[in-house]
């Protein structure tokens, strides 16, 4: 540490001894970043060094930023915000970009204000989609018409790993899925190298987690689909989708398995309501797969999760407690979509949230003007 230390006040000094006339030192100070301890010694003063008042900048944006939030401003006296807004009216006058109040984002009216969805069909539903929506009905829209800013790289890996899965032959043995995972690994992009490596990593378990849940899982179960899409009107919805793998158990019933890539499991208490789960099977008793076909139940196979047993199992939809949860979750969904007005609900989840920028409960996301 003193060595590098030293090693630091050496560069700091001969950046300094680099000037001729003037010489000027800044440093930023906030929650993340903290003035170099070389400044004091630069220009040593006592006690804590005052705050630098920091100058208007000289482009164009930043000033008519500044002259729209004094206009904005309630609180500001009448004659600054007056002034402002004379300001900006030269501006806008001149055709700057962004000082008419026509150009402010906020103002504009609904582009549309009709229902998520087309009247004269019913509304698509997808099983994946239908937890989303019922924990935070803005969150889920907005993914839907694809505004996220997520892990990119994790969902990428999950979205090879199911390819790798689906395309492997019956009886594939963990040799045969690493072929397959390298033959395409590199279209993805880490970033870093180091990063790939500890990725490359991971996915080899969970290719071989993969491998020992197919081996173990044969005795009981009966491979009948890969990736089978499936669209069945239920009401005023179309329930539709894809399901990773569709099996068939010793009592000839279907039993739809989901493969999840991610490092949580779903807790065993929310497992019989998994709304998830519960549309896959509502989805072969309704005969998406085959008229007359029963649900054995659905699971979820988790390849990545920490704990000795992969599988997540939900029970047969007749055998619950009440067999129509996830009809009344089903039409719930698609009733929401047929009006044009959506909720934000705060949850468990909005701590990790990638949208609260568009969010109305958060102060990143709150309306830009008033």
């Amino acid at each position: 540490m003193a060595t590098q230390l030293a090693e630091e006040r050496r560069l700091f000094y001969v950046a300094v001894t680099r000037a001729r006339q003037h010489l000027v030192v800044t440093a930023v100070s906030g929650d993340d970043e903290q003035p170099s301890r070389f400044i004091d010694e630069l220009d040593p003063v006592e006690g804590d060094r005052p705050l630098a008042e920091a100058h208007r900048g000289i482009h164009l944006n930043g000033l008519i930023a500044e002259l729209r939030a004094a206009v904005c401003d309630a609180t500001a006296a009448n004659d600054v915000r007056w002034t402002a807004a004379g300001q900006l009216a030269r501006l806008g006058a001149a055709g700057v970009r962004g000082a008419d109040p026509q150009d402010w984002w906020g103002l504009a009216a609904l582009s549309d204000d009709g229902p998520a969805v087309d009247a004269s069909r019913p509304v698509p539903v997808s099983p994946s989609r239908i937890d989303a929506f019922l924990r935070c009905e803005l969150r889920a829209l907005l993914q839907d018409l694809g505004a996220r800013d997520g892990d990119t790289i994790s969902a990428s890996l999950g979205t090879l790993v199911h390819e790798v899965a689906a395309s492997a032959p019956e009886n594939a043995t963990l040799h045969d899925l690493q072929e397959l995972l390298d033959a395409h690994w590199g279209g993805l992009d880490f970033r870093a190298r180091w990063f790939a490596e500890n990725e490359r990593v991971r996915a080899g378990r969970i290719l071989a987690r993969l491998v020992d849940w197919l081996r173990e899982s044969r005795g009981e179960l009966t491979l009948i689909g890969i990736e089978q899409d499936f669209a069945i009107e239920l009401g005023d919805a179309v329930l539709s989708g894809r399901v990773d793998r569709l099996e068939r158990d010793r009592d000839g019933r279907l039993v739809v398995i989901d493969l999840k890539t991610g490092k949580q499991k779903v807790r065993s208490g929310d497992l019989p309501g998994h709304p998830q789960l519960g549309a896959y099977q509502l989805a072969v008793e309704a005969g998406a797969f085959g008229e007359g076909e029963r649900s054995g139940g659905a699971r979820l196979v988790q390849l990545a999760a920490t704990g000795k047993e992969p599988e997540q199992r939900q029970e047969p939809l007749r055998e619950a407690t009440d067999p129509g949860w996830i009809d009344a979750e089903v039409a719930t969904v698609a009733a929401r979509l047929r009006g044009g007005q959506f909720s934000a609900t705060i949850n468990s989840y909005c701590g990790h949230c990638d949208l609260q920028a568009c969010c109305p409960l958060t102060t990143s996301g709150r309306q830009v003007t008033t």
